[in-house]
């Protein structure tokens, strides 16, 4: 079970302001990937769907499927890719600075999720998420209610999805509340401490009601 410290999320000006001169995306709207490039993380179905996005695309991660999608850019000429790279997570402020500069957050993964942990960093940072529907994944978001989901390896879904949400900043806000919502709801570590308190008292008051009949 994962979950996520909201005091991380202060939409800091400054920090904006850094992402922003950074990567020359004042006034853009931006769609943001974050994770370790492997092929089952799908990044690659969000860079064939940059030409259709009308925004900026940022994949900020690294691993072995770099190559791989930094060719793609340049032999189809997709000028509205960025590669951050790696965004150390050490200094977290400006890492979850990324998460709130976004628009939209995609996460367009072709395995079954065990969760989502960078689903819900969005979220906490007011972000819609759209998402394929693989496995954990399910357990944090309701379709067309706190984010959308879309097929896997389908980048025309992908951009459309994405420009709905780009051109609509009352549907965007209604989304992006209603996930953060799910957070507090849910998906705090203080929540989470509390669940796994319950577990355990549950499972202590079973262990000594068994004892006592044996």
């Amino acid at each position: 079970m994962g979950g996520v410290n909201l005091e991380d999320y202060k939409r800091d000006p400054k920090e904006i302001d850094i992402i922003n001169k950074e990567y020359s995306l004042n006034d853009k709207k931006v769609v943001l990937f974050t994770g370790r490039l492997t092929k089952h993380k799908g990044a690659i179905y969000l860079v064939r769907a940059a030409p259709f996005i009308r925004g900026t695309v940022i994949i900020a991660g690294d691993g072995p499927e770099r190559k791989t999608i930094e060719e793609e850019i340049s032999r189809e000429k997709i000028k509205n890719v960025i590669m951050a790279g790696y965004i150390p997570t050490g200094g977290k402020r400006l890492f979850h600075a990324f998460y709130e500069r976004a628009d939209v957050y995609v996460c367009p993964s072709t395995w079954d999720e065990p969760l989502g942990l960078t689903i819900l960093e969005a979220m906490a940072a007011h972000t819609p998420v759209v998402a394929t529907k693989k496995g954990g994944v399910v357990s944090l978001i309701e379709d067309n209610v706190n984010g959308f989901f879309i097929r896997p390896r389908n980048s025309k879904q992908i951009a459309e999805v994405v420009n709905m949400l780009f051109e609509d900043d009352n549907l965007r806000k209604k989304i992006a509340d209603a996930a953060y919502d799910t957070v507090v709801q849910h998906f705090t570590w203080t929540k989470i401490a509390g669940e796994y308190e319950n577990i355990y008292k549950q499972f202590k008051y079973s262990t000594s009601e068994y004892l006592a009949r044996v």
